[in-house]
């Protein structure tokens, strides 16, 4: 049974007990992300191309969840309180 305190328009739930996993999350790929600059000097990046797609790579994962993290962040959602299934009607 969901408490009434988190039933929100419609029946439908907010997550918040996944702030803190997502708000953990996001703030390690962001610096990890950052990392990557520190650990390997820029200029040898873009002279050797497998540093360069190496970076790429990494930068580019670590920027998605990044991302992922901070659009599940944003206020105002909810997640319907239904397991996702139509009824078929």
């Amino acid at each position: 049974m969901i408490p009434s305190s988190r039933l929100k328009l419609g029946g439908q739930v907010m997550l918040d007990q996944w702030t803190d996993f997502f708000v953990m999350v996001g703030g390690g790929a962001a610096g990890l992300a950052g990392l990557i600059f520190v650990a390997i000097n820029p200029e040898r990046i873009v002279r050797n191309t497998t540093h360069k797609n190496r970076a790429i790579n990494m930068l580019s994962g670590f920027s998605a969840i990044f991302i992922a993290c901070s659009l599940a962040l944003l206020g105002g959602q909810y997640l319907p309180a239904s397991n996702g299934f139509s009824s078929g009607s």
